[in-house]
């Protein structure tokens, strides 16, 4: 009838949270312009920040300056580059966040024509001019006529490839 007894003791810890991480929102730049800065941005309900870091997802590998949580990105091409912000808390739990950088290609100068050279003979004193207009890299968005020299005359439908002159006198 002999017993014998031992304890053994039991800690239940909270459940660790996962810091809050926000790499910032995806970014869109046009070239010329070839440099950007990203804050990332992390905290912890339950504890301390232990590590905060940076890495490379995806695109061309730009000129990188990193300083603490801030990203410095130079010498970027056109193209997509992602990048992840990454921190840790002092439980051991991590959390990610993605930030995209699109550079778009440098926008090209529309090219315009406004045609030949026309004459008009008296007592003829109207003419329709037809331009034209064009872009490599986008849609022409408008087009305006406007008279640069000479006798005055009056201009309808600038707005369009096709403009009247009307009101023509002698001159140039």
């Amino acid at each position: 009838g002999a017993t014998t007894s031992d304890q053994v003791q039991v800690t239940v810890f909270a459940q660790t949270q996962a810091p809050s991480v926000s790499a910032g929102p995806n970014i869109i730049i046009d070239l010329p312009t070839n440099m950007v800065e990203i804050i990332g941005v992390s905290s912890d309900v339950d504890g301390a920040i232990v590590f905060e870091g940076w890495s490379q997802i995806s695109g061309a590998v730009p000129t990188v300056t990193i300083n603490d949580n801030s990203l410095l990105l130079e010498d970027l091409l056109e193209g997509i580059y992602e990048f992840e912000f990454e921190a840790r808390d002092d439980d051991g739990a991590s959390a990610f966040d993605q930030v995209r950088i699109t550079v778009n290609g440098a926008n090209q100068t529309p090219t315009v024509n406004a045609g030949a050279d026309q004459t008009v003979n008296l007592p003829t004193s109207s003419i329709n001019l037809i331009g034209l207009a064009s872009d490599a890299d986008g849609t022409i968005s408008s087009v305006l006529w406007s008279q640069q020299s000479g006798p005055p005359a009056s201009l309808t439908n600038t707005s369009n490839l096709t403009v009247t002159i009307n009101s023509i006198i002698d001159g140039s």
